[in-house]
């Protein structure tokens, strides 16, 4: 019987290399100019390299009905839907001069998932609960994963603009205050997304352990995550934090955000051998 689908036929090696290197010289076209970012043509390609990786993600994480998940995978599917989230945001905000940075954050997402293959069965996986978990966390990591590098874009800009040094290259960036509307509409999404997945995992901890939340650096971290974007939010909402401070707050919501699974997994998987 013939296999369904051109990509279905095609080694998934093969295609997050493909889109490694896409991802990588469409990075480096939008680092040269930004403007480059918003034409349609370079956005049409963009979408032809999602669609190639995505292909490569489920034909290693979809097995015979079975979901498969391992530390590279779970860097190339957050990564994956980052992509996505920002041509989605990018239609209602002038966002795609992030993809400078997102892009190549992509491309490593590709190549992650071929530096560490392996992957491993998800018990209960079809069960809605760990969906909805799944789900909501995979999706609060790509927001979260273009706040961050909102955020890094934005102190950049700002520091340029105080220094005086406003070349061609950043007048193609949009207004700091674009930036700074776009990074807090980012964050409140991201922010709702954690919660719902910090209440499904409490609520599937429930059901199969017996404990709603675990005390384990996995809870800590997370948790930790909600408390400093959530603080962040008040402080904005309360004291009209802006500029630095919230820059700062939330490349560092991020980083412990990154930890609590993504480092974590590493840790047990890739250094410990444990899955």
């Amino acid at each position: 019987m013939v296999r369904r689908g051109l990509f279905r036929a095609m080694n998934p090696a093969l295609l997050n290399i493909a889109s490694a290197v896409a991802y990588a010289i469409l990075g480096a076209l939008a680092w040269r100019a930004p403007v480059v970012a918003r034409r349609r043509s370079l956005l049409l390609l963009v979408l032809a390299v999602w669609l190639v990786q995505g292909a490569a993600l489920g034909q290693a994480l979809w097995v015979d009905g079975q979901f498969f998940l391992g530390v590279g995978h779970s860097i190339a599917a957050f990564t994956w839907i980052a992509v996505a989230t920002l041509g989605v945001v990018s239609m209602r905000d002038n966002a795609s001069a992030l993809g400078m940075l997102v892009w190549p954050f992509a491309a490593l997402g590709c190549l992650a998932a071929e530096i560490w293959p392996e992957v491993h069965a998800l018990a209960g996986s079809d069960r809605p609960l760990l969906q909805a978990h799944l789900v909501a966390a995979i999706l609060a990591y790509a927001f979260f994963t273009l706040a961050g590098l909102q955020a890094w874009l934005m102190q950049w800009t700002e520091g340029r603009l105080h220094a005086g040094r406003v070349d061609g290259w950043v007048s193609q960036l949009p207004p700091v205050i674009t930036q700074e509307r776009i990074l807090f509409r980012l964050i409140w999404s991201g922010f709702v997304l954690l919660t719902l997945n910090l209440v499904s995992g409490a609520l599937f901890a429930e059901e199969i352990f017996g404990k709603a939340l675990p005390f384990n650096h996995k809870t800590v971290l997370g948790i930790t995550s909600w408390l400093i974007f959530g603080w962040l939010l008040a402080g904005r909402h309360i004291g009209g934090w802006r500029g630095r401070i919230a820059a700062r707050m939330t490349i560092a919501g991020c980083i412990v955000l990154l930890l609590a699974y993504i480092g974590a997994r590493f840790v047990a998987e890739i250094m410990l051998g444990r899955v």
